[in-house]
Order: structure tokens, then C-alpha cells, then sequence
């Protein structure tokens, strides 16, 4: 986006005789006013007690809108430490191969993410050793090529879920 402003230059008679003007390229103010005004819009509805899903298919929608080619999801991990379907653009398809896998070392940039207590960052999803075969066919679905994954918790440092957006 680009924000344009012309000012003309007269001679003694008051005719114009030539404009000199600046073309500003705005495109990070207004993915900044938008990233606040989502935050805002989140924190809002977490003010109000929306459910938590609400809230977290909003999160996941903050995230795709900053970035025209990503695709966030949230996976939560219940009380057993297995990953289990959260929000996203369309986690029925998305998490479906991953509901229910435990999390351990290697399990996806999610799983290893929440076993480790750390984001995970991966550059090549097709080439990344640690994901497995059935995470680098479920990106390969959807095109993506990268991605991470970092794990949320509690005020008690309990792990709730992993947010993991990828491109």
C-alpha cells in the first residue's frame, strides 16, 4: 500500500507549472494496526469469556492474516501428553492424522515442541529428519514448506497446547 502526496509549484501568475510529490510505502504501519487491532479483538473476547475455542480459531486467524501464505493451528495436549485436535483454519483435515499421538522427541514440530518445553523451529519440512513420514505428507497436502511450533502454558508452567504456524 502506498500513501501519495502531491504538492503543485506556481509561477508568479499562479499557474501551476510542475508537482513535486512523495510516494511512502505503508505496508508495515497497516500490518501493524491490524496486528493491534487483532490483539485487541482477542483480548477482548477473552475480557468478555468467549470459549476457548472461539478464541483460539481467532488466534489462528490473526496469525494467516499477518501472513497471506501461512496456515496457524493450535493443537492442544490433554492430561495424558497426547496432542489432540484445537483450532485452526480447518483442523478437521489438518489435525485429523495427528489426534491423539503422544508427544515425545520426534513427533512433528508439535509433538517435539511440547516434549521439549521449547519452540521448535523447521526450515525444510520435506528434508527435516525429525518429523517423520506422516507430517512431511500432511504438509506436502497443503504446500507447506516450513514451519514452528511453541509450546503454551499456564501461569503454573503447565503445558496447555502448542501453536504451530506454518508456510
Amino acid at each position: 500500500m502506498v500513501s501519495r502526496r502531491a504538492l503543485p509549484v506556481r509561477d508568479e501568475s499562479g499557474q501551476i507549472v510542475k508537482w513535486f510529490g512523495t510516494n511512502t510505502d505503508i505496508d508495515d504501519r497497516k500490518k501493524a494496526e491490524a496486528l493491534l487491532a487483532g490483539e485487541n479483538k482477542i483480548l477482548e473476547m477473552v475480557a468478555t469469556g468467549k470459549p476457548l475455542a472461539v478464541i483460539l480459531k481467532e488466534l489462528c486467524s490473526l496469525f494467516d492474516s499477518i501472513s497471506a501464505c501461512s496456515m496457524a493451528s493450535v493443537l492442544l495436549v490433554d492430561s495424558e501428553d497426547r496432542l489432540r485436535k484445537g483450532a485452526g483454519p480447518s483442523p478437521e483435515r489438518t489435525h485429523f492424522p495427528l489426534d491423539g499421538l503422544k508427544i515425545g522427541p520426534s513427533v512433528g514440530s508439535c509433538g517435539t515442541a511440547a516434549y521439549r518445553k521449547e519452540q521448535v523451529i523447521v526450515t525444510d519440512i520435506e528434508t527435516d529428519s525429525a518429523l517423520g513420514k506422516i507430517f512431511r505428507e500432511l504438509a506436502s497436502r497443503y504446500g507447506l514448506r516450513a514451519g514452528w511450533s511453541t509450546p503454551i502454558f499456564s501461569s503454573e508452567r503447565r503445558l496447555l497446547e502448542s501453536l504451530d504456524p506454518l508456510v
